[in-house]
Protein backbone atom coordinates (compact mmCIF):
# COMPACT_ATOMS: atom_id res chain seq x y z
CA UNK A 1 0.00 0.00 0.00
CA UNK A 2 0.83 3.54 -0.77
CA UNK A 3 1.75 5.99 2.50
CA UNK A 4 1.59 9.24 2.10
CA UNK A 5 4.61 11.02 2.91
CA UNK A 6 5.71 12.17 5.78
CA UNK A 7 8.83 14.12 7.51
CA UNK A 8 11.85 11.99 8.38
CA UNK A 9 11.02 12.93 12.14
CA UNK A 10 8.39 11.01 12.07
CA UNK A 11 8.29 7.66 14.69
CA UNK A 12 6.88 4.55 13.08
CA UNK A 13 4.18 3.85 14.28
CA UNK A 14 4.89 1.05 17.53
CA UNK A 15 2.97 -0.63 20.25
CA UNK A 16 -0.71 0.50 20.40
CA UNK A 17 -0.44 2.62 17.56
CA UNK A 18 0.84 0.16 15.56
CA UNK A 19 -1.71 -2.39 16.14
CA UNK A 20 -4.02 0.28 15.34
CA UNK A 21 -2.49 1.40 11.84
CA UNK A 22 -2.73 -2.89 11.15
CA UNK A 23 -6.61 -2.99 11.65
CA UNK A 24 -6.56 -0.17 9.10
CA UNK A 25 -5.76 -2.83 6.78
CA UNK A 26 -7.83 -5.57 7.96
CA UNK A 27 -10.86 -7.22 5.99
CA UNK A 28 -13.39 -6.51 8.43
CA UNK A 29 -15.33 -2.84 8.38
CA UNK A 30 -15.98 -3.08 12.12
CA UNK A 31 -12.31 -3.37 12.87
CA UNK A 32 -11.07 -0.58 10.55
CA UNK A 33 -13.82 1.29 12.51
CA UNK A 34 -12.65 0.67 15.50
CA UNK A 35 -8.91 1.60 14.38
CA UNK A 36 -10.28 5.58 13.16
CA UNK A 37 -12.23 5.46 16.56
CA UNK A 38 -9.35 4.33 18.56
CA UNK A 39 -6.98 6.60 17.07
CA UNK A 40 -9.36 9.97 17.62
CA UNK A 41 -9.51 9.39 21.04
CA UNK A 42 -5.80 9.45 21.60
CA UNK A 43 -5.63 12.55 19.15
CA UNK A 44 -1.99 14.33 19.01
CA UNK A 45 -0.52 10.99 20.32
CA UNK A 46 -1.36 9.21 17.42
CA UNK A 47 0.30 11.22 14.95
CA UNK A 48 2.62 7.98 14.08
CA UNK A 49 -0.23 7.24 12.29
CA UNK A 50 -1.03 10.41 9.97
CA UNK A 51 0.19 8.04 6.74
CA UNK A 52 -2.08 5.33 7.68
CA UNK A 53 -5.22 7.69 7.91
CA UNK A 54 -4.69 9.96 4.76
CA UNK A 55 -4.64 6.51 3.22
CA UNK A 56 -7.82 5.94 4.57
CA UNK A 57 -9.36 8.53 2.73
CA UNK A 58 -8.79 7.10 -0.30
CA UNK A 59 -8.40 4.21 0.60
CA UNK A 60 -5.34 2.97 -0.15
CA UNK A 61 -6.07 -0.68 1.15
CA UNK A 62 -6.65 -1.82 -2.95
CA UNK A 63 -6.87 -5.60 -3.24
CA UNK A 64 -7.60 -5.82 -6.91
CA UNK A 65 -7.15 -3.94 -9.78
CA UNK A 66 -10.71 -3.01 -10.41
CA UNK A 67 -11.40 -1.47 -6.64
CA UNK A 68 -9.84 1.42 -5.37
CA UNK A 69 -11.40 1.58 -1.55
CA UNK A 70 -11.04 -0.90 0.77
CA UNK A 71 -9.81 -4.26 1.03
CA UNK A 72 -12.99 -6.08 -0.35
CA UNK A 73 -14.33 -3.04 -2.37
CA UNK A 74 -16.39 -0.06 -1.70
CA UNK A 75 -19.26 -0.09 -0.36
CA UNK A 76 -20.58 3.12 0.79
CA UNK A 77 -22.70 1.68 4.13
CA UNK A 78 -19.32 1.17 5.40
CA UNK A 79 -16.21 2.88 4.29
CA UNK A 80 -17.79 6.73 4.23
CA UNK A 81 -18.13 5.68 8.15
CA UNK A 82 -15.12 4.76 8.13
CA UNK A 83 -13.36 7.63 5.90
CA UNK A 84 -14.93 10.60 8.13
CA UNK A 85 -13.89 8.49 11.20
CA UNK A 86 -10.45 8.93 9.58
CA UNK A 87 -11.23 12.80 9.10
CA UNK A 88 -11.99 12.88 13.08
CA UNK A 89 -8.83 11.04 14.13
CA UNK A 90 -6.52 13.54 11.60
CA UNK A 91 -8.34 16.59 13.16
CA UNK A 92 -7.98 15.36 16.84
CA UNK A 93 -4.17 14.85 15.85
CA UNK A 94 -4.41 18.85 15.59
CA UNK A 95 -1.73 21.13 14.29
CA UNK A 96 1.18 17.74 14.04
CA UNK A 97 -1.52 17.01 11.53
CA UNK A 98 -0.79 20.39 9.18
CA UNK A 99 2.66 19.67 7.22
CA UNK A 100 2.17 16.62 6.12
CA UNK A 101 -1.85 17.59 4.72
CA UNK A 102 0.10 20.10 3.33
CA UNK A 103 2.31 18.08 1.72
CA UNK A 104 -0.05 15.55 0.43
CA UNK A 105 -2.91 18.67 -1.04
CA UNK A 106 -0.21 19.72 -3.65
CA UNK A 107 1.53 16.08 -4.46
CA UNK A 108 -1.24 13.98 -4.35
CA UNK A 109 -3.59 13.34 -7.35
CA UNK A 110 -6.56 11.15 -5.79
CA UNK A 111 -9.38 12.62 -5.45
CA UNK A 112 -11.13 11.17 -2.93
CA UNK A 113 -8.12 11.62 -0.93
CA UNK A 114 -7.97 15.56 -1.82
CA UNK A 115 -11.66 15.72 -0.43
CA UNK A 116 -10.83 14.64 3.12
CA UNK A 117 -7.50 16.46 2.99
CA UNK A 118 -9.17 20.07 2.01
CA UNK A 119 -11.47 19.33 4.73
CA UNK A 120 -9.31 18.19 7.17
CA UNK A 121 -7.32 21.70 6.37
CA UNK A 122 -10.08 23.87 6.90
CA UNK A 123 -11.17 21.59 10.26
CA UNK A 124 -7.56 22.79 11.59
CA UNK A 125 -7.67 26.34 10.31
CA UNK A 126 -4.06 25.99 8.23
CA UNK A 127 -4.19 29.35 6.87
CA UNK A 128 -0.96 27.87 4.79
CA UNK A 129 -3.12 26.13 2.46
CA UNK A 130 -5.71 29.11 1.25
CA UNK A 131 -3.66 29.32 -2.07
CA UNK A 132 -3.98 25.84 -3.37
CA UNK A 133 -7.47 25.57 -2.12
CA UNK A 134 -8.13 28.79 -3.96
CA UNK A 135 -6.44 26.60 -7.02
CA UNK A 136 -8.80 23.54 -6.26
CA UNK A 137 -12.03 25.68 -6.07
CA UNK A 138 -10.84 27.92 -9.68
CA UNK A 139 -10.31 24.18 -11.26
CA UNK A 140 -13.90 22.93 -10.62
CA UNK A 141 -14.47 22.53 -13.92
CA UNK A 142 -10.80 21.42 -15.10
CA UNK A 143 -9.45 17.84 -16.08
CA UNK A 144 -7.36 17.75 -13.01
CA UNK A 145 -10.15 17.61 -10.74
CA UNK A 146 -12.34 15.43 -12.71
CA UNK A 147 -13.40 12.57 -10.89
CA UNK A 148 -11.00 9.60 -10.98
CA UNK A 149 -13.80 6.72 -10.17
CA UNK A 150 -16.45 7.55 -12.91
CA UNK A 151 -18.56 5.07 -11.84
CA UNK A 152 -18.71 7.37 -8.52
CA UNK A 153 -19.09 11.04 -8.38
CA UNK A 154 -18.68 11.28 -4.90
CA UNK A 155 -15.63 13.54 -4.63
CA UNK A 156 -16.11 16.86 -5.52
CA UNK A 157 -13.45 18.70 -4.91
CA UNK A 158 -14.26 21.77 -5.44
CA UNK A 159 -16.98 21.75 -2.73
CA UNK A 160 -14.80 20.47 -0.49
CA UNK A 161 -12.58 23.48 -1.20
CA UNK A 162 -14.78 25.64 -1.10
CA UNK A 163 -16.45 24.38 1.97
CA UNK A 164 -12.73 24.66 3.49
CA UNK A 165 -11.96 28.18 2.48
CA UNK A 166 -15.11 29.17 4.40
CA UNK A 167 -13.88 27.73 7.11
CA UNK A 168 -10.48 29.38 7.10
CA UNK A 169 -12.34 33.31 6.89
CA UNK A 170 -12.55 33.06 2.77
CA UNK A 171 -15.60 32.82 0.41
CA UNK A 172 -14.53 31.55 -3.26
CA UNK A 173 -16.67 33.67 -6.67
CA UNK A 174 -18.48 29.82 -7.24
CA UNK A 175 -20.03 30.30 -3.90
Amino acid sequence: MSRARHPRSWRKPRGPIAALVAELGDIRHETRLHAVEALTALGPAASPALPALIDVFGDGYTTSSTSSFGPTGYDPAVDFPIALGALRAVVAIGPLAAAPLLDALRTLRNDAKLYYIALALGELGVADAIPALEEMARARDSVSVRHSFDQWNDYPLYEAAQTALRRLGRSHPHD
